[in-house]
């Protein structure tokens, strides 16, 4: 179909049929999955909670798989900053099949907020034991990467790493506590390779994204004016200062001073201090 994922069909299995509830137009927008373990720490809280406002920031779509832990925090932050974000379930997606129940709330409310809920199980299908492996391929396939925050060493999260691996993904994992059991996990994809995920800039410079996010943030900017156009066009979320623009944008100071105030105005920039302006 044309909306199926053009990710997910790359990967060796690709499920012949999927089942949805909610906006399915995002299967094809910039997905990063976001995985850690049922037991999550309050460091682990803490870091999920930062990442995910980041990559809502960053026009991020956030899949997990809607267990409790880590997965609940990555989808209750995304929708608390008015991100989009995708559950990919072990079971049926109708009501009554959503695994844990504890999480039918928080699924109902992704559907209410432009969310998506997907598996490749039937309606009715219950939560068994051996659908979360066949599940967790199918949240590595739609994303560009994963992010491993927190995972016991013998844990699904590292399962759905091995298959990000083997459909040719980046696997980010955040650095934790080596007396930590539910660090273990990520501090070993480490060793073996995955990219140290401290803050949103190793995925951007990772995933080569920082340029396109620029440029999609950008178009998304009506200039009203001939002057707000040659502005626009050298300004990103990095600080950049007057005189940098004066020389870039080939604008006079005082055509300058004049419509960086009219952006600043209607919210399209922000003042940082010290005459260093940046999108919002």
């Amino acid at each position: 179909d044309e909306v199926y994922s053009k990710l997910l069909a790359e990967i060796f299995d690709p499920p012949s049929i999927l089942f949805y509830k909610g906006n399915i137009s995002l299967l094809n927008t910039t997905c990063l999955g976001v995985i850690g373990t049922r037991k999550s720490t309050a460091y682990g809280q803490r870091v999920c909670l930062s990442m995910c406002e980041q990559l809502v920031i960053n026009n991020f779509t956030v899949v997990s798989g809607l267990a409790i832990g880590i997965d609940s925090i990555a989808h209750h932050t995304t929708l608390e900053n008015k991100g989009h974000t995708i559950a990919v379930l072990g079971s049926g997606i109708d009501q009554a099949s959503v695994y844990p129940s504890s999480n039918r709330y928080l699924a109902d409310r992704m559907i209410a907020n432009n969310g998506l809920l997907l598996s490749e199980f039937s309606l009715g299908t219950s939560p068994l034991r051996y659908n979360f492996p066949m599940r967790n391929r199918i949240i590595s396939g739609l994303s560009l990467g994963i992010l491993v925050i927190e995972a016991a060493p013998k844990s699904g999260a590292l399962i759905t790493a091995r298959n990000a691996l083997d459909q040719n993904r980046e696997v980010f994992a955040v650095p934790g506590n080596i007396f930590s059991e539910v660090s273990a996990g990520p501090n070993a994809l480490i060793k073996q390779g995955a990219v140290p995920c401290i803050d949103i800039e190793d995925i951007l410079e990772t995933l080569d994204l920082k340029r396109l996010n620029s440029y999609i943030n950008k178009e998304k900017i009506q200039a009203e004016s001939p002057e707000e156009e040659k502005i626009i066009a050298h300004l990103n979320h990095e600080p950049i200062h007057v005189d940098d623009l004066i020389r870039l944008s080939g604008l006079r100071a005082a055509e300058l001073s004049g419509t960086l105030t009219l952006l600043e105005m209607r919210g399209v920039i922000k003042n940082f201090g010290g005459m260093k302006y940046a999108l919002t």
